[in-house]
């Protein structure tokens, strides 16, 4: 028993003293160039946010039409078509249709979701915020005021779904600052 210890010490030691090498010089390529595409795509969504959202709007459109027709198509290329098919076809192409034609829609969608969302986080937080109230009296406070916070954003996303623009320009702010540090760390 003690010689199997012994062997198992020897190669975690072994193990522990094994160097690591550094990334591959192809790695470091990849990984630069994923920055520098982050970057630009943070500079896109900051400078042009309503460009961006209409680009999504298009790609949502158009994969939702390729979904319609696939299915419509595998309707006519089956020997017993189930009529599920052909309905959900049309409809995915129809939706896909409509967003093509206001790509901006797909994004007051996704705001208004997004706005739902946090007021449902921020009316946690502040059964979170009573819950602890006599428990932790200190951190109440801040619990409740970051419910507060959360559901009155959320409720501004949902009455001004336009504001998503705000949250575009945010995301690319915060990509270009991911893509600067990332870009330092690698020096």
């Amino acid at each position: 028993m003690a010689k199997k210890k012994e062997i198992i010490e020897a190669k975690v030691k072994d193990e522990k003293e094994e160097k690591v090498e550094p990334e591959p010089r192809e790695n470091n390529h990849i990984s630069m160039t994923n920055t520098i595409i982050m970057g630009v795509i943070g500079i896109i969504l900051l400078l042009l946010p309503r460009g961006a959202n209409s680009i999504i709007g298009y790609i949502v459109g158009g994969a939702l039409i390729l979904v319609g027709s696939l299915s419509i198509i595998k309707y006519f290329q089956e020997d017993n078509p189930s009529k599920t098919n052909l309905i959900s076809g049309l409809l995915y192409a129809i939706l896909g249709l409509i967003i093509i034609l206001n790509p901006l829609s797909i994004m007051k969608l996704i705001t208004i979701i997004l706005g739902v969302y946090l007021i449902v986080n921020g009316s946690l937080k502040l059964h979170g915020a009573y819950l602890i109230k006599d428990i932790e009296p200190k951190k109440w406070k801040s619990l409740l005021i970051a419910g507060v916070i959360i559901d009155i954003l959320g409720i501004f996303l949902i009455i001004d779904p336009f504001s998503g623009l705000f949250i575009t320009q945010l995301a690319g702010a915060f990509l270009i600052i991911v893509a600067i540090f990332d870009f330092i760390n690698k020096k």
